[in-house]
């Protein structure tokens, strides 16, 4: 139950930024389509590089409840470090670092919540676990998408009212060539302050999820090849069970 709700909390501030990062790299600082889905690469190495590193470290040993908890931790560390960037036309070379803490947080979790729900499912449920939990996965990311939406849909209403029309908005890319110098500094401007709002509200969703990575603690917990032991045991059990009934003569 704990590691799914982590896998929610944290699908929640990861595809928020794979949402929200690109737009801001176009906007904010004129990056073409391509250049800004480009930006986004070091994240999403770290993520694979955490995905291996969460697999191996649980491969043997249970140690869930510290790489959960790390993974949380790296979160909060990314998005709230990069609520604190600027409103320049220039990349801060402080962005990529910051989502190397965003994927190494987001990869940690995502494998070990995939082992864990193996770890606490029967062997015949595995399927239906790692479904939920991918699924799990994706709901907490499209709220975060869906928020991040919100959040520059009303920023732009409060900044832009007045000063850019709605048509001008709706074409950023063709509009922008004949926007005056302040519109485009005022569209700029809301953009930015609509990605420290997004990234603000991500690291206090990861910051909810180290509490709950709490609730997968145990004092003495069985090592992975003890549990995988048991499982066996009880699905031989239960296959037992079910070819004796099948043998049983029909009264």
């Amino acid at each position: 139950m704990f590691g799914l709700a982590t896998t929610l909390l944290l699908g929640f501030p990861y595809l928020m930024v794979i949402y929200s990062l690109p737009l801001r790299l176009q906007v904010v600082n004129g990056k073409s389509p391509l250049t800004a889905g480009l930006g986004l690469l070091p994240m999403l190495g770290s993520t694979a590089v955490a995905s291996f590193l969460g697999g191996m470290l649980n491969g043997t040993n249970n140690r869930v409840f510290p790489t959960l908890l790390a993974g949380a931790i790296l979160s909060v560390i990314g998005t709230s470090s990069l609520s604190t960037l600027s409103n320049t036309e220039y990349v801060e070379m402080s962005t990529y670092g910051f989502l190397v803490f965003v994927g190494l947080g987001s990869g940690l979790t995502v494998s070990t919540v995939s082992m864990l729900s193996n770890y606490e499912s029967s062997i015949r449920d595995h399927a239906v676990a790692q479904g939920i939990t991918s699924q799990a996965r994706i709901l907490g990311g499209s709220i975060g998408i869906a928020t991040s939406t919100a959040i520059l849909d009303l920023t732009r209403q409060h900044q832009l009212a007045g000063i850019v029309s709605s048509a001008q908005l709706a074409s950023l890319e063709s509009s922008s060539k004949s926007m005056t110098y302040t519109e485009i500094n005022a569209v700029r401007q809301a953009y930015s302050d609509s990605f420290s709002e997004d990234m603000k509200v991500c690291a206090i969703v990861a910051g909810l999820c180290v509490q709950v990575t709490l609730g997968t603690w145990k004092k003495n917990p069985p090592s992975i090849q003890q549990r995988l032991d048991e499982q066996i045991e009880e699905e031989t059990g239960r296959l037992k069970k079910t070819v004796l009934i099948a043998r049983e003569p029909e009264p």
